[in-house]
């Protein structure tokens, strides 16, 4: 209850009654690994909180892969607002990875392959490649550019052991919010964690 006095009349009192209700708020649900192209389920539960009209869900767009799209269902159906009650509330997320996420990175290994690769080349040009010597350099060369070339090719493949090749798992903290009509900037329920691999 609040109640307001008039400063310049102190018999005049106003007073008006205000409900504080907590947040939205559930527990975090366990990691999940998808690869690209997959689709990733969590099981959530709503908090209990009586006082709280209904909410609005979603996922916050910046913290989920790239492309990927995330569906809120209850009992098999999907929804996109949820009740509070004076129990916890029940309630699933699925959140589809496109196969052309572009979450993935490349390691450096094959960076390294490329360096090991051609600078032994440059250096054997630099040395022997002089027109002026003999021309009996020149099968060296040729070689020895065929070695950088093979080299190369490996390295690239992650046939070399100069380092390893291939894409590195990605883990995003996937924001789910909530929004009601008194409080239409959403708000942080809970937080998922997803690696895409």
């Amino acid at each position: 209850m609040i109640e307001a006095v008039s400063q310049a009349d102190p018999t005049a009192i106003g007073t008006e009654s205000v409900t504080i209700v907590a947040a939205p708020s559930a527990a975090p649900p366990a990691p999940q690994t998808v690869s690209p192209g997959g689709t990733a389920n969590y099981s959530l539960s709503l908090k209990p909180n009586a006082g709280y009209p209904t909410i609005t869900l979603s996922c916050l767009q910046d913290s989920l892969p790239s492309g990927a799209i995330c569906t809120f269902s209850q009992n098999g159906t999907t929804i996109t607002t949820i009740t509070p009650s004076s129990t916890a509330v029940p309630f699933s997320l699925a959140v589809s990875v496109p196969s052309t996420a572009a979450s993935l990175q490349k390691s450096s290994g094959s960076w390294f392959g490329f360096y090991f690769a051609v600078l032994p080349l440059a250096g054997f040009l630099v040395f022997c490649g002089n027109p002026r010597r003999s021309r009996k350099a020149w099968p060296g060369i040729a070689m020895a550019a065929m070695l950088c070339a093979l080299l190369f090719g490996l390295s690239a493949c992650g046939g070399s052991s100069g380092g390893s090749t291939g894409s590195q798992p990605v883990t995003y903290n996937i924001k789910i919010q909530g929004a009601t009509a008194a409080q239409p900037n959403p708000v942080t329920i809970t937080t998922a964690s997803l690696t895409v691999q």
